[in-house]
């Protein structure tokens, strides 16, 4: 077999030449006894091994004769042509054989194989005693003269064009502002691998096809790597195999988050009518700003109960519904000038000053605020704008920092507090400060607001209870106790129990007062020095919060009198005097006194009556 080498002349060459030509090697003497059957073989350019394709179509030119070879078409006998078709197998064979000719035929490609590209450089062969081998065939020595005609492979590339999130400004106003991104190109370094994603194989369709480097174009299998240039655009420096592929992203710009395990389906593909590969094009892949998150917990003081001396005993819990503000510590920048070439005049410069409110936050039911957010670069704090009722409010400055270090989707970055000079310190707890529940009362006779009692069937006692610091949407119940003052012990009434009242109340302030009337039956508490104590409760949580149990508090203490009120003759009581051992001598002396005065009066006039007698007479 005899391989001949491609003839270098070009298409353009090819068609300017006038037909018949005269090769300078042709042999213009036609030997009528030597003559062979032509057959052309299609290979691929790379392995060498036949494309077992059918239906590849050749024409081949008589140069001698200036005319195109024709022959009976085997697909129809009735009829000639001049062009010839590969079998499955990506043979030619002609039936009829050609006369002796050196450097006398020329072939050329008139269609190519599907994804190979069509070969322009038309193929000059001889048919002479140097080209020609003796083949058996169906028993009988024939003459045969092999050609071989190879394609290449098509081949493509892959592009990507990337995009980047980038801060282009904000909207809305103080305290409620809201940061606009959006997508734009130029970011150089973004960095993709490029992976096989079926088998791409050879014509057969089954061997897996081999790089001319050795690289097997199987499944999975990495065969190039790209990065983005300044204009955002990444693309492979080597032609590949017409094929499906697809990228996997592996370095990007700090601060964009991208996920390796995403696939990014590109194909090359195979343009069937001028027979070369098509680049696989991703238009756009977006990298997005990754999210920030921060954490701040919150506790508040709560009265857990009171202790022995009736103070609270303070604990903690979270701090629900507390409202921070969100500052920014360092200018807010825009895209830089130059980040987008495609626009390389335009840029944003400071969109935010240092220490403007950026949004306002409210801790959850678990004293948490969870902020999740895209952020710019820059140092914020966190500062406590509403404690809530009865708190005192922390204005310390929580700050963190947003850095771009990485491409994670999520970054948690962690607050922490500065010193008097501005260097970290440990973050410490985040706490409300309570004002804790106070009463006071006053207990006075509910008859004429005075401290003193008569010893009545039925006698009142009012106390006015002042509070402050309790919480308008809870529920409290108040409980008032008459004391015995000299006793320390609770005031029975006349059955024997205790003589208390018990009051339920949602505050409509903060800060007010609330009365207890204590109605009694009093006769039996001459001269008895009476004290009321308070307990108050949240009543949903029943645990005390405040009390007033001073013993020796004249505020709430009220006396009851040693007698019973003197009988009316003007509709007004009249109050018992004092009967005391010192009241009872003067009243004996002057009830004496005026027995005399009423003795001797009577005398004097008895005389009077006997002179105007003795008189008349």
């Amino acid at each position: 077999m005899y391989i001949y080498h491609e003839a270098d002349y070009s298409q353009s060459d090819i068609n300017a030449m006038p037909k018949p030509i005269l090769m300078p090697n042709v042999i213009n003497v036609e030997d009528p006894l030597i003559k062979a059957k032509l057959r052309l073989e299609k290979k691929d350019a790379e392995t060498g091994k036949k494309i077992p394709l059918a239906g590849v179509q050749f024409k081949i030119w008589d140069i001698q004769e200036g005319k195109y070879v024709t022959q009976v078409d085997p697909e129809n006998t009735a009829q000639l042509t001049t062009t010839f078709k590969t079998d499955a197998s990506g043979e030619i064979f002609l039936q009829k054989e050609l006369t002796y000719g050196k450097n006398r035929y020329r072939i050329s490609e008139v269609t190519a194989p599907e994804n190979y590209e069509i070969n322009l450089n038309d193929l000059v062969f001889s048919v002479d005693e140097s080209t020609i081998v003796h083949e058996t065939i169906g028993g009988n020595k024939v003459p045969v003269v092999t050609v071989q005609f190879n394609d290449k492979p098509a081949k493509s590339y892959i592009q990507l064009t990337k995009y980047f999130e980038s801060l282009m400004g904000i909207e809305g106003e103080e305290g409620n502002w809201n940061f606009i991104w959006n997508h734009i190109r130029g970011w150089e370094g973004a960095t993709f691998d490029v992976y096989v994603d079926k088998d791409i194989t050879e014509a057969d369709g089954k061997t897996i096809r081999v790089a001319p480097d050795g690289t097997r174009f199987s499944k999975d299998t990495k065969v190039a790597t790209v990065s983005t240039d300044a204009l955002g655009v990444a693309q492979t420096t080597s032609t590949l195999y017409v094929g499906d592929y697809y990228l996997v992203e592996r370095k990007a710009p700090a601060g964009q988050y991208f996920d390796s395990n995403v696939k990014i389906p590109v194909s090359i593909s195979f343009n069937g009518k001028d027979y070369i590969g098509t680049p696989g094009m991703v238009d756009r892949f977006d990298n997005n700003r990754q999210t920030v998150k921060v954490v701040l917990p919150k506790l508040e003081e709560l009265v857990t109960g009171l202790d022995s001396d009736n103070k609270p005993v303070i604990g903690k819990q979270p701090g629900a519904n507390k409202t921070f503000g969100l500052y920014n510590n360092d200018p807010i920048m825009g895209y830089p000038k130059g980040r987008n070439p495609l626009l390389p005049n335009q840029g944003l410069g400071v969109i935010l000053k240092p220490n403007s409110l950026i949004r306002h936050y409210t801790t959850n039911t678990a004293g948490l605020i969870e902020l999740n957010q895209k952020l710019p670069a820059g140092e914020y704090y966190f500062q406590e704008s509403n404690a809530g009722e009865n708190f005192a409010l922390d204005t310390t400055h929580y700050y963190f920092r947003v850095a771009d270090t990485n491409n994670d989707s999520v970054v948690a970055v962690d607050l922490y507090q500065k010193d008097a000079n501005g260097n970290k310190v440990v973050l410490g707890e985040i706490l409300n400060r309570l004002n804790p529940p106070k009463i006071g009362t006053t207990a006075t006779d509910a008859e004429d607001g005075d401290k003193q009692l008569s010893l009545e069937k039925e006698v009142t006692v009012h106390d006015e209870v002042a509070y402050e610091n309790l919480f308008t949407d809870r529920q409290y119940t108040l409980t008032g106790t008459l004391m015995n003052k000299a006793t320390g012990q609770p005031l029975k009434d006349v059955t024997g129990h205790d003589v208390l009242v018990t009051k339920s109340f949602t505050p409509v302030t903060t800060k007010g007062s609330i009365g207890l009337d204590f109605t009694l039956d009093a006769t039996h508490l001459a001269n008895k020095d009476v004290v009321v104590f308070e307990l108050l409760k949240e009543t949903v949580a029943d645990k005390e919060v405040a009390a007033h149990r001073d013993i020796n508090d004249k505020g709430q203490t009220v006396h009851f009198e040693d007698k019973p009120k003197l009988p009316s003759t003007d509709g007004y009581p009249r109050r018992p005097l004092p009967m005391t051992g010192e009241t009872q001598i003067a009243i004996g002396f002057f009830l004496s006194l005026i027995v005399s005065l009423v003795g001797i009066l009577t005398r004097i006039k008895h005389k009077a009556n006997k002179k105007t007698f003795k008189h008349e007479m």
